[in-house]
């Protein structure tokens, strides 16, 4: 709904717990009149993870990101390196024939996987990724029924993405 109410050419969202930090917000303004799509990468060389600041350490869940983003990469296109960034600034002429299919980060899938498949023009960006201001991750690999749920639908999220992206 906020998408279709939005009065401007560009969509940006970015995640509430402030792992994507606001001001880096500024970064989108030089580039999006060259490309259709930006997103900040946390899997870029330049891009520097939260967990790299010693008072940190590394959420569980984080090697299996890393997994299935390069599982992502090796299965759909090699080109994109987050497929779960979430911080993205993109044309809100893109959702007059797409809409947002899914919901943690298999939205995210789809939606690069049909801008691809498009030929949008997509720039992906390194960041500071910073430490989570306030809550946990959704994909915290605990053996519960919504962690059997959200790997299912990442499985299946994936797979459709892989058929779209060859036949």
């Amino acid at each position: 709904l906020g998408i279709k109410k939005s009065k401007f050419e560009n969509i940006i969202w970015l995640d509430a717990d402030f792992q994507h930090p606001p001001q880096y917000i500024k970064e989108f303004i030089k580039y999006q009149k060259n490309f259709d799509v930006i997103i900040f990468s946390r899997f870029l060389p330049k891009s520097k993870r939260y967990f790299t600041n010693k008072k940190f350490k590394k959420e569980i869940n984080e090697n299996q990101s890393i997994f299935f983003n390069n599982l992502c990469k090796f299965l759909l296109f090699s080109d994109i390196t987050d497929y779960t960034s979430g911080f993205i600034c993109i044309k809100k002429k893109i959702f007059n024939n797409y809409r947002l299919k899914g919901y943690y980060g298999e939205y995210f899938i789809s939606l690069i996987t049909h801008c691809k498949l498009e030929k949008k023009k997509i720039k992906e960006l390194p960041y500071n990724e910073k430490a989570r201001y306030s809550g946990t991750s959704k994909t915290l690999p605990e053996i519960s029924y919504k962690y059997l749920i959200l790997m299912y639908k990442y499985s299946i999220c994936l797979t459709l993405n892989i058929f779209k992206k060859n036949f």
